[in-house]
């Protein structure tokens, strides 16, 4: 569960006892609100709501209390009957404070300032809420092991990530923003930044890319999704942000699009996604092993992806946010499936040389590659 004690170092003499409380430091985040509560009665009931992302810290400064902390699984009851210990309650967590002792007085340190919108009051709310939260955190988990086990991705990442150098090297970025970074950040291959930041909502990836040899003070990695800390980065003045192959895999590309849209300053964007007009999908649809162009394949609901892109739907998509389109195209002309790929690198057939082949001969057929991609700022 989400919460903790946390002892208070007490300094005292003969005179009398005190107790620092500094942010950022016996505190884990730092203060924007305080405020105290006083006059409590036995019989009455406080608290019965949960925050969506503030932290609290409360202290019995006198008196007692009795906590009722829930998780949406499990309830424990806490106590509050010492100045020097404060409860800290993270985010998600129902509380209900219940119990208080004559002239009980508590003193709640807030991570934000008052905003009634963070507040879940009602109990069938925050279970909901609690579930979406679970669910997503599953998906993310299994997507994080699909992704590192299946073997023929690994490869398409490399030439995906040739992709973005090729785009990176051609502009020289300072300050970049890579959403969603997989199991390796592209700061392990592009070192000419002043600052970069990673979000990821993996803890698994992220923790990986921390640690890289790479990894240095100017990187900041962020481990959530973009929508929650789109706020907190709107004053960074990115100049290159990067979406790789992750368009295709969130349940709203135009929320997404349009989180980005606020990060925005002259800034160039390189999106890339799997491709429903790629070769290998053209061929099988041609020879009959698939219905239908642009439906999700079983690789694609593997990877948990929610919709399909053509150069053309991509295109609209993104100019329907108002970005300008500077550059787009296609890369890497796979013959056959994932799986089919990966039989015949295994078998030998397939060598580095003719895959590197693969990735050039989008030269002659621009919008059939296995990926597409577009280049582009806002309006």
């Amino acid at each position: 569960m989400n919460y903790k004690l946390i002892k208070m170092n007490i300094h005292g003499d003969e005179r009398g006892k005190l107790v620092s409380i500094e942010g950022g430091q016996n505190i884990p985040f730092e203060i924007k609100r305080v405020y105290y509560i006083f006059d409590t009665l036995p019989n009455q009931e406080r608290g019965k709501h949960a925050h969506k992302e503030l932290e609290q810290i409360i202290i019995a400064i006198d008196g007692a209390c009795q906590f009722v902390l829930d998780d949406g699984k499990n309830r424990e009851e806490i106590w509050l009957n010492r100045p020097d210990v404060g409860l800290y309650i993270g985010k998600n967590m129902w509380r209900e404070m219940r119990n208080f002792s004559y002239g009980c007085k508590l003193m709640v340190l807030a991570s934000t300032h008052y905003d009634e919108k963070e507040y879940i009051r009602n109990y069938d709310e925050f279970l909901r809420r609690i579930n979406r939260l679970q669910e997503i955190t599953r998906n993310i988990n299994q997507y994080t092991k699909n992704y590192i086990d299946h073997d023929f991705e690994n490869i398409m990442v490399e030439y995906r990530r040739k992709k973005v150098l090729e785009i990176l090297n051609k502009y020289q970025p300072k300050n970049i923003l890579e959403i969603g970074c997989g199991i390796q950040s592209i700061f392990d291959f592009y070192d000419n930044y002043e600052k970069f930041t990673v979000v990821e909502p993996s803890e698994q990836f992220c923790q990986m890319i921390k640690k890289s040899k790479n990894y240095n003070q100017k990187i900041t990695v962020i481990n959530d999704f973009l929508e929650n800390k789109t706020e907190e980065l709107k004053n960074e003045k990115f100049d290159f942000i990067i979406l790789s192959s992750l368009l295709h895999e969130v349940v709203d590309p135009i929320k997404m699009l349009k989180c980005i849209k606020q990060l925005c300053n002259n800034t160039l964007i390189h999106i890339n996604v799997p491709n429903a007009q790629s070769m290998h999908l053209l061929w099988a649809y041609k020879a009959g092993l698939i219905e239908k162009i642009g439906n999700l394949t079983e690789v694609a609901k593997h990877f948990q992806q929610h919709t399909t892109f053509t150069l053309e739907s991509l295109t609209q998509m993104v100019n329907s946010v108002d970005f300008s389109i500077l550059e787009k195209g296609s890369y890497f002309i796979k013959p056959f499936n994932h799986a089919k790929m990966a039989e015949i690198i295994k078998l030998g057939v397939i060598d580095k040389k003719l895959l590197d082949g693969l990735y050039k001969l989008t030269e002659f057929m621009p919008e059939m590659g296995a990926e597409i991609f577009v280049n582009c700022r806002s309006k």
